[in-house]
């Protein structure tokens, strides 16, 4: 005689395969991306040091501003020796610095 479908065995174990695997999977995918998301900021960071040299480059005078990138300020200031964007990230304050060659 053969039966047809599933018995509640078979069932509960490919339930419990089924949640093992995405209670796994969803903190790995969480993660990855919040590191993407860090490293991200981080690049913008670096593109606002060197849009700071530039506009410095262009204007003398100007040593210090802001720029929005993704809806993300980056705050810059510039000196003889490096320029600096300070930014936001997770709610912490951090800074990237560059040293200047001239």
């Amino acid at each position: 005689m053969k039966n047809k479908g599933f018995t509640l065995v078979e069932s509960l174990l490919g339930l419990t395969m089924f949640l093992i695997i995405f209670s796994t999977l969803i903190p790995v995918v969480q993660t990855m991306y919040r590191n993407i998301e860090i490293k991200k900021v981080k690049l913008h960071a670096m593109i606002s040091n060197l849009d700071a040299v530039i506009e410095h480059n262009n204007n003398p005078q100007l040593v210090n501003g802001t720029f929005y990138i993704d809806g993300r300020k980056y705050e810059w200031i510039i000196n003889e020796e490096q320029v600096c964007t300070n930014y936001e990230i997770e709610g912490t304050g951090k800074t990237k610095c560059v040293n200047i060659k001239r």
